[in-house]
């Protein structure tokens, strides 16, 4: 029963029971992270003016840790790599923190494209619980950000890579757009080739 991430889509929610079923160490990790979490007092970086607050980086990780071995998975890795259609790099490992308490112009709130690379797969492990107000990540799909690529020509480069609702709506009146709001359960894994489909 082995789960894909759609050519077509560029994004797969896998719920927490799947990736318990499949031996994955997810319930570890949230819990690992939640005892982190514990230890930082949130409330300080509400005020931040950045849409996400990284918390930890690579460095905070080794190969013993629960969250680098919940990402080197055999199951997580055949997901991705079938995707890629290669043997994936992991470049970065991080937890992150997002107030969403305000909007912030020119941020990760607004609809862009990652440009690390043409094609990756980032991964969000939800440590709690994720609905429509608690700033769920929005994504278009592949076929749909493409097309709206090419209208509007868009540059991926890091000083304009922002695109604003109004143009989103705009283009709605002109071809299909689908919005996706991705919410789910502390230990869901959304995959994601952010480079592909559109997101905030």
């Amino acid at each position: 029963n082995f789960e894909f991430i759609d050519d077509k889509e560029g994004f797969k929610l896998i719920k927490a029971s799947k990736l318990t079923k499949e031996n994955t160490n997810v319930k570890e990790v949230v819990e690992k992270i939640n005892i982190d979490l514990k230890k930082i007092d949130l409330n300080k970086l509400k005020s931040s003016e950045e849409g996400i607050v990284k918390l930890k980086t690579s460095s905070d990780f080794d190969h013993k840790s629960p969250e680098f071995k919940f990402v080197i998975n055999k199951y997580l890795i055949e997901i991705v790599s079938s995707y890629l259609k290669c043997i994936p790099i992991l470049t970065n490992l991080s937890l992150w923190y997002s107030p969403n308490q305000k909007l912030i112009e020119n941020s990760s709130q607004e609809y862009h494209l990652d440009h690390e690379d043409y094609r990756q797969i980032k991964g969000f492990l939800f440590i709690n619980e994720i609905d429509k107000q608690t700033g769920p990540l929005n994504i278009i799909n592949k076929i749909q950000s493409n097309n709206i690529e090419k209208l509007i020509n868009y540059k991926m480069t890091e000083k304009n890579k922002r695109v604003s609702d109004k143009i989103i709506q705009d283009l709605k009146q002109k071809t299909n757009i689908d919005e996706n709001i991705i919410t789910g359960k502390p230990g869901d894994l959304l995959l994601c080739d952010t480079s592909s489909c559109f997101h905030f």
